[in-house]
């Protein structure tokens, strides 16, 4: 034990050396002791290594078949793209679940199999198994406003934010689903806890944000404006962008790339993949492809972005895309990945930035299709602006001031161009505000661009109690609309002048 506690100590500091040393000398000892191939793949994942901790957590799994190794190889293999293996792990440990935890974990491994209902009915389980368990709780909450539940959710939160009013998860949740009949105090009581508390940069990102969407719901926009700049300018005291190192990642991906010639691995491989600047229609664009019987929607996989070493500042990745070009390991792995997913059927992935990927997907794959969404700039710039985004994501660090958003508005329609210009037969184009406007007209000359066959009956999406994890969880359970046309710069007027005028920090 004295020994294994020195090893975490050793990883825990970064001495991976000194731990490499012990964990061998144990392994060497006794070539079937599990904690030290667990420990063997720890090693392994801080020196970035995954290949090499999967085979040691594997090995560590097989000795033991401790629970909690299972679920972390299953965790692991998810993330590396080694779905089927992952998938069968995930239904051998189901039969052994006993703790709220245990179902929640496999619940969030279910999410990131694509298999929603699946995670559903566990997160549930772990809520009957621990209701008190706050982690449990929210996750119950949040998988509840997944379903469209909303009151269920709501007293779930309620109970919750009881207990703990400083937890912002909670709080968030409920802000954007509460309305102010049933909540009259709660602007009151949010403001309260920011006045009274000293709150970390994180739960003022929160909680800020919490206060900016109590005051939309009263339409009270220009402090609902003051209240999201507030919480930007949190985060953003912690979390920094390069917009620099963008507008250079932008020069890459439209001018240094073009000239980039790779072997093609599958011409039959045939993925669609919805992109376009975040709150601009992908989601709805997604959702009615999906109810094409011969479409599997995978929601938003970042599997590119993960395994190309996407950094959220973009430092390096100019470099990681041109580096990706030299060989074919990323696309196959791609490919693999997202037939594993879609269990037959021809893939549809909507994550928005994917278009940086395109232009490679499309030299390696001729038979893909890439649909970009487009929406007014306005429009667009608040939807993102007023959108509380994981301060972990690896892609919304821009989201943390007005004019970065704005540019990298900007760099989505400079990569679109390049893109539109090097392959016109196979990137299609839709303007949001075309498409809730004309519908039937717009989606039945994108159905035949897809080679699919156009039913209007795909219209009616919103009957069909579509499980999100996205902001558009709302929107989709409502049959397509013009509502959101110019909606912003009619309640944020004042915002407009802001916006317009404003230049990027430095």
């Amino acid at each position: 034990m004295k020994k294994l506690i020195e090893i975490e100590h050793f990883l825990n500091t970064g001495q991976l050396k000194r731990a490499f040393d012990l964990i061998v000398a144990r392994i060497k000892k006794n070539p079937v002791d599990s904690d030290a191939y667990y420990y063997l793949s720890q090693a392994h994942l801080k020196n970035k290594d995954l290949d090499k901790a999967s085979r040691a957590l594997e090995k560590s799994w097989q000795l033991s078949h401790h629970l909690s190794t299972g679920l972390e190889l299953a965790k692991l293999w998810v993330f590396i793209g080694k779905i089927k293996q992952a998938r069968s792990l995930v239904e051998e440990l189901r039969d052994n679940l006993s703790t709220g935890h245990h179902h929640n974990s496999v619940a969030n491994l279910l999410v990131r199999l694509s298999l929603p209902i699946e995670a559903i009915r566990h997160f549930q389980h772990a809520y009957q198994l621990e209701p008190s368990d706050p982690e449990i709780r929210l996750n119950y909450a949040i998988s509840l406003k997944m379903q469209g539940k909303l009151n269920d959710a709501e007293q779930v939160l309620s109970s919750l934010i009881s207990d703990d009013p400083q937890n912002y998860g909670a709080q968030l949740s409920l802000s954007e689903i509460a309305n102010t009949e049933n909540y009259p105090n709660r602007l009151h009581q949010l403001q309260a806890i920011i006045d009274k508390q000293s709150l970390t940069p994180m739960s003022n990102y929160y909680f800020f944000h919490c206060v900016g969407l109590e005051y939309e719901k009263r339409e009270h926009f220009d402090l609902a404006w003051q209240s999201f700049k507030n919480s930007k300018s949190a985060i953003a005291s912690v979390r920094q962008f390069d917009v620099n190192a963008f507008n250079t990642f932008v020069k890459t991906s439209t001018h240094a790339i073009e000239a980039l010639q790779c072997d093609v691995i599958d011409s039959q491989f045939a993925p669609i993949l919805v992109v376009g600047m975040p709150r601009s229609g992908t989601s709805l664009t997604e959702q009615i492809l999906a109810q094409d019987p011969h479409i599997a929607a995978l929601g938003e996989q970042a599997f590119l972005l993960q395994q190309s070493g996407f950094s959220a500042n973009y430092t390096n990745n100019s470099a990681a895309l041109l580096g990706s070009y030299q060989s074919d390991k990323l696309m196959a792995a791609y490919q693999h990945h997202v037939l594993e997913l879609s269990y037959g059927l021809r893939p549809v992935d909507k994550h928005p930035f994917n278009l940086f990927f395109a232009d490679q997907l499309l030299k390696r794959f001729p038979n893909a299709r890439i649909v970009i969404l487009t929406r007014n700039k306005f429009d667009t710039v608040i939807g993102n602006f007023r959108q509380l985004y994981s301060p972990n994501s690896p892609v919304h660090q821009y989201n943390y001031h007005i004019d970065h958003v704005k540019q990298v508005y900007d760099g989505f329609a400079q990569i679109t161009d390049a893109l539109l210009k090097r392959h016109p037969n196979r990137v299609t184009k839709i303007k949001y505000e075309s498409l809730v406007s004309a519908p039937e007209q717009i989606l039945d000359r994108l159905y035949r661009q897809l080679d699919l066959k156009w039913d209007a009956c795909h219209l009616e999406f919103w009957q069909k109690n579509y499980v999100s994890t996205t902001a558009s969880k709302h929107q989709l359970a409502h049959r397509i609309n013009t509502q959101s046309i110019g909606k912003f710069k009619e309640c944020y007027s004042k915002a407009y002048n802001e916006v317009n005028s404003m230049t990027a920090p430095d």
